[in-house]
């Protein structure tokens, strides 16, 4: 055999089934991504569901602060009345009375929710806070439940922390970029919210 036989049969065995595993790899791949490709375009055409995609979101990050207030949880509701005098001696025991620690709990008025915003429930929600309305259907870009999800932002006069807010001692991080797009994509779409 002389020696351009043997390139040409070296190629057959050893490169030409590699291209050949090479360009099935690649047409598989080719396959995979615009079918992807669909399943996100199906999403998209099908619109976010708020009970399935929002409404766990909200309850993880941010009904904690932003929902009706509990008159029955600790600090929450009005103080028990005073204590009996002690015995010999002037002025009310250690009784309840706001901010008492007797009978009654520590007392205090009750704490409504952060911002005056809730998201536990749909008028309130629309409704928005004491920066008014946070949520513009069709206009996430407006939406100040949007722009507060990665940055902080202006409302008014006021700057408003951004969301979920950090706690004391601790850096800001935002819910993830995933659950950020589904909520954008749930106001643009119309912030569509289900009777409850």
């Amino acid at each position: 055999m002389n020696p351009i036989q043997s390139a040409v049969a070296s190629f057959k065995s050893y490169a030409l089934p590699a291209v050949v595993g090479v360009a099935g790899c690649i047409a598989v791949a080719g396959l995979l991504v615009p079918a992807r490709a669909a399943e996100k375009d199906a999403k998209a055409e099908k619109g976010v569901d708020f009970v399935k995609d929002i409404q766990p979101i909200f309850k993880e990050s941010c009904v904690k602060c932003h929902k009706a207030p509990d008159a029955r949880g600790p600090g929450r509701g009005p103080g028990g009345p005073g204590g009996a005098a002690p015995a010999g001696g002037p002025g009310p025991g250690p009784g309840g009375g706001p901010g008492g620690r007797g009978p009654g709990g520590p007392g205090g008025p009750g704490r409504g929710p952060a911002g005056g915003f809730r998201l536990d429930d749909k008028a309130a929600a629309m409704k928005g806070g004491k920066h008014g309305a946070a949520i513009v259907p069709g206009k996430a870009e407006d939406s100040l439940l949007y722009k507060l999800l990665t940055a902080p932002a202006k409302a008014g006069d006021d700057e408003v922390s951004a969301m979920p807010k950090a706690k004391r001692g601790e850096e800001f991080k935002a819910i993830p970029d995933d659950q950020i797009k589904l909520i954008k994509q749930w106001i643009d779409e119309g912030a569509k919210w289900p009777k409850q």
